[in-house]
C-alpha cells in the first residue's frame, strides 16, 4: 500500500509539472507579443516625429535622405554668398619733407609748395591748397565756373479739349472804329492826294466792322478866299471823298455830304490867312456818327 500511494503522488507531481511548464510557455508568448506591440509603437512614434520634424525644417513627406545616400540632400541650405570685396581706400595725399633746424617735418598738401631760406638762417615755407595756384607769395585759388544757364520755360500747356458735338463759338466781333478820318487838300484844290486816298482806303475798310450805317462825309475851307467860295470849294472837296468811298464797295445812298467852308476851322485864323489844316474833309460813321 505504501509503495501504491507513492506511485500515486510521484504521477500527480508528473502532471502538475507538466501543467507548469504549460503555464510558462503561455507566459512568453504574451510577453513576446507585448514586446512586439510596443517595438512597432515605438517604430511608429519615431516616424511620426521624423516626419514633423522634416515639416517644420524641411524636406519631403517621406522624410530626410540617409547620410550616405547619392546626391545632395534636399533639405540642404543654400550656399552664403561670399561678402563682396572691401571697397579701395583713396590714396593719401602727397606728403613735402622740408628740412628746419629742428628736424625734418613733413606736410600733407596736393597744392604748390615753395620753401625760401632767409637770410638769417632759416626757412619759410609756402603751402597752398590743391587747385590753387601759387603766384609769389600768394594763393590764388581757381577761376570761378560759369553761372549755369537757367532752366528752359516749361512748354505751354495743351488746348483745351474740344467739344466735336458743340457748335463753334461766335467770332469776337471786331470794333468799330468810327473816326473821324480826316483828308487834306492844298490850296485852292480839290483833287485827291496819294496820301489822302490812303487814309480814305482804311476808312473804307474799318467801315466793313461797323455794318451798314450811314457815313458823314464834312468839307472846310480856310479863310484865304470869299466866304461863299469857300462853301463851294468844300463841297466839291466833299464829294470827291464820298466818289473815293463810294468806288471802294460803300453804296452811294448811305453817304451823306455837307459842307461848312470857312465856319469850322480847326485853327482860329484871321480872315484871308491860307491854313492846311483848314483845308480837310473830315469821315465819320458808326451809332455816334453826325454832323
Amino acid at each position: 500500500m505504501a509503495k501504491s500511494g507513492q506511485q500515486a503522488d510521484i504521477g500527480n507531481g508528473a502532471g502538475n509539472g507538466e501543467v507548469v511548464g504549460q503555464k510558462r510557455k503561455f507566459d512568453l508568448d504574451a510577453i513576446a507579443k507585448i514586446l512586439a506591440l510596443l517595438a512597432g509603437i515605438t517604430a511608429s512614434i519615431l516616424a511620426i516625429s521624423s516626419n514633423v520634424r522634416s515639416m517644420i525644417f524641411g524636406g519631403g513627406e517621406k522624410g530626410t535622405a540617409p547620410a550616405n545616400a547619392a546626391g545632395p540632400s534636399p533639405t540642404a541650405p543654400a550656399a552664403t554668398p561670399p561678402p563682396p570685396p572691401p571697397l579701395p581706400r583713396p590714396p593719401p595725399p602727397p606728403v613735402v619733407r622740408i628740412e628746419t633746424a629742428g628736424g625734418t617735418m613733413e606736410i600733407p598738401s596736393a597744392g604748390p609748395i615753395r620753401v625760401e631760406q632767409l637770410p638769417h638762417g632759416g626757412s619759410r615755407t609756402i603751402v597752398c591748397p590743391a587747385g590753387y595756384a601759387l603766384e609769389g607769395d600768394d594763393c590764388i585759388p581757381p577761376p570761378s565756373q560759369p553761372p549755369r544757364p537757367p532752366n528752359p520755360p516749361p512748354p505751354p500747356l495743351p488746348p483745351p479739349p474740344t467739344c466735336p458735338d458743340c457748335a463753334p463759338p461766335p467770332p469776337i466781333p471786331t470794333p468799330c472804329a468810327s473816326g473821324p478820318f480826316i483828308v487834306f487838300f492844298d490850296w485852292d484844290r480839290d483833287q485827291i492826294t496819294p496820301q489822302a486816298a490812303a487814309i480814305l482806303d482804311n476808312a473804307a475798310a474799318a467801315y466793313q466792322a461797323c455794318g451798314p450805317t450811314r457815313i458823314w462825309v464834312g468839307g472846310h475851307a480856310d479863310r484865304s478866299g470869299p466866304a461863299d467860295y469857300n462853301v463851294g470849294l468844300s463841297q466839291a472837296r466833299a464829294d470827291g471823298v464820298r466818289a473815293h468811298l463810294a468806288g471802294q464797295g460803300i453804296a452811294d445812298d448811305l453817304i451823306a455830304t455837307r459842307a461848312f467852308g470857312e465856319s469850322r476851322p480847326l485853327v482860329e485864323t484871321s480872315d484871308g490867312v491860307r491854313e492846311p489844316q483848314n483845308r480837310r474833309v473830315e469821315v465819320t460813321f458808326g451809332p455816334a456818327a453826325g454832323w
